[in-house]
């Protein structure tokens, strides 16, 4: 038992034994003894976790609306790339076609400077779509002051002569129609031949005499007789000869020079002298 006495200095004994030890304590925070460290870090923490939990709601918020804006920005330019490298290609395509072109109309261009006939340089517009003749349109007509029987020739040869003239435009016989008649001569032996069509892009030499000298790979080109094409333009290359046990005649088959399926331009040339009777075969 704590005697009476006791009792009564207990209270007072504590409060002051409990001043001095928080006074002692507050001496050695003071000295640096980080008595009071723990207890606000755990404050601060425990403060600081709602805080924390906030600015990470903000900042993922934040971070994914710039990913949606950088998304969205990336689209867009990948658009617009892809946009200007379409646009670059097309460029790039009609510089080449624009090139193309300027090479076809040099080579035109040489050849009429090197012939004495006048030409008039026309752009292929169309081929007949009933094919009951091989024949192509060309952008002249009577306004050009065009008109039937006129020949039309490239820098690689002979095309074939005109069979119709509207006023802007004019209908082409090639020479691959079996309607088509050209007086022409083997380069070589000088022999004399007519040229008509025969089976599709290939053509034959009839009335050649027996005895000529017509071999394959001979050139072939215009006589200049029947007064449609002028003499001396290419005509094609021999590729086979038949020679019969009879008769008084050979035939030669030739492959033209020209490609008619690319044509795109051609020169019609303008002046020529009456035509034969045998040029007009098919003629309207």
């Amino acid at each position: 038992m704590i005697p009476p006495w006791d009792r009564r200095y207990q209270k007072p004994f504590l409060a002051i034994f409990l001043l001095i030890v928080f006074l002692q304590l507050i001496a050695w925070d003071l000295k640096g003894g980080g008595f009071w460290d723990t207890p606000y870090n755990i404050l601060i923490t425990v403060s600081s976790l709602p805080l924390k939990a906030v600015t990470g709601a903000v900042h993922s918020v934040k971070g994914m609306r710039e990913r949606v804006i950088l998304t969205k920005n990336l689209r867009e330019e990948n658009l617009s790339l892809r946009k200007e490298i379409a646009s670059l290609k097309a460029e790039r395509r009609e510089a080449e076609e624009i090139a193309r072109e300027n090479a076809r109309l040099r080579d035109l261009l040489d050849f009429r400077e090197r012939r004495s006939f006048p030409t008039l340089l026309s752009h292929v517009i169309g081929g007949d779509p009933t094919n009951s003749f091989q024949t192509i349109f060309i952008d002249k007509g009577k306004k050009a002051h065009l008109s039937p029987g006129m020949a039309v020739v490239t820098a690689g040869g002979i095309v074939g002569q005109i069979m119709k003239v509207a006023p802007t435009t004019s209908q082409v016989l090639l020479m691959t129609d079996n309607n088509s008649s050209v007086d022409v001569l083997i380069e070589r032996s000088r022999a004399k031949g007519i040229l008509t069509g025969w089976r599709g892009e290939v053509c034959q030499i009839k009335y050649l005499g027996r005895t000529e000298d017509v071999q394959v790979g001979d050139m072939v080109i215009t006589s200049g007789l029947g007064g449609v094409f002028p003499k001396g333009i290419e005509v094609g290359t021999v590729k086979e000869v038949e020679k019969k046990s009879w008769g008084v005649f050979q035939r030669a088959y030739v492959y033209p020079s020209v490609d008619f399926g690319k044509l795109e331009e051609v020169l019609v040339v303008r002046e020529s002298a009456p035509r034969r009777e045998s040029s007009e075969a098919g003629q309207p």
